[in-house]
């Protein structure tokens, strides 16, 4: 008599993030650049760090880590390889502490099919996709009304 055994995979925890960043200087053709926000999402559970909320950037960057990162198997963005992983690896070493570890990545942007006459930004993808949020879009001259550069906060 044979006996048949199953073995059941648990499905990967999947933890999706976004930052926003501002340039601090700008050397050769390409600008340095610091998180201004981190926003996440795992197993339903969000969190973020905004600058100028009372919390240090080293602080939200750890708690990005412990809270987000080290629980997850995939981390999931748009553009996130490379855009918002070296922004983050930066900063961490820039406060002291060590950058992410490797970890399994999908990128919306860079893994996403081939697809002609569909764009491909996150705010084709949401709605494409029925996500029933939006990304939120500001333009340049939005951001400085918001944030205008000779503010203190902004030199900070």
């Amino acid at each position: 008599m044979q006996t048949r055994i199953v073995a059941r995979v648990a499905p990967p925890r999947i933890a999706w993030y976004d930052i926003e960043n501002e340039p601090t200087s700008f050397r050769d053709r390409f600008p340095l650049t610091k998180p201004i926000a981190i926003g996440w999402t795992l197993d339903g559970v969000t969190g973020h760090w905004a600058k100028g909320e009372g919390e240090t950037l080293a602080r939200g960057l750890e708690r990005f880590r412990v809270e987000c990162w080290d629980r997850c198997d995939v981390i999931a963005g748009h553009n996130v390889r490379q855009h918002d992983n070296p922004i983050i690896n930066a900063a961490m070493l820039r406060v002291g502490l060590l950058p992410l570890a490797p970890k399994m990545c999908r990128d919306t942007l860079r893994d996403l099919i081939k697809l002609k006459g569909i764009g491909r930004s996150m705010e084709a993808l949401a709605v494409y996709l029925d996500m029933g949020d939006r990304k939120y879009h500001l333009s340049e001259a939005e951001w400085e009304e918001l944030w205008p550069m000779d503010t203190p906060s902004r030199r900070a």
